[in-house]
């Protein structure tokens, strides 16, 4: 996955609007858009995305890492680092049988 896609991702994650963003940088949000439609990034922009969104600079910058989007039963959203490195039915299958685990934990520990 590409850095401007990630931040994309990121940002809307946490509700956050490309001028909220860009605020929270010191850029504008013209910036944070040319950023998210594949444009370069300053080092030290970079260093602080990685402080709002309090994750590793490499993260950003490694096209293996992905962010998968998980819907919790609230609505709220969680997101997780991952290196897909098997096919995506075998990734499905193991995030299915980990919300299984996880209502089955819930239940037991009401």
């Amino acid at each position: 996955m590409k850095t401007g896609v990630k931040i994309a991702r990121l940002r809307e994650q946490r509700k956050l609007s490309q001028e909220q963003l860009a605020d929270l940088i010191g850029v504008s949000q013209v910036t944070v858009g040319n950023w998210e439609q594949g444009k370069s990034i300053k080092h030290d922009h970079l260093k602080k995305i990685s402080t709002v969104f309090d994750i590793p600079v490499g993260f950003l910058l490694d096209d293996d890492k992905k962010i998968i989007i998980q819907k919790n039963k609230d609505n709220s959203i969680n997101g997780y680092e991952v290196t897909v490195t098997t096919p995506s039915y075998v990734i499905e299958n193991l995030f299915s049988k980990i919300d299984k685990l996880i209502v089955i934990l819930e239940k037991n520990s009401k």
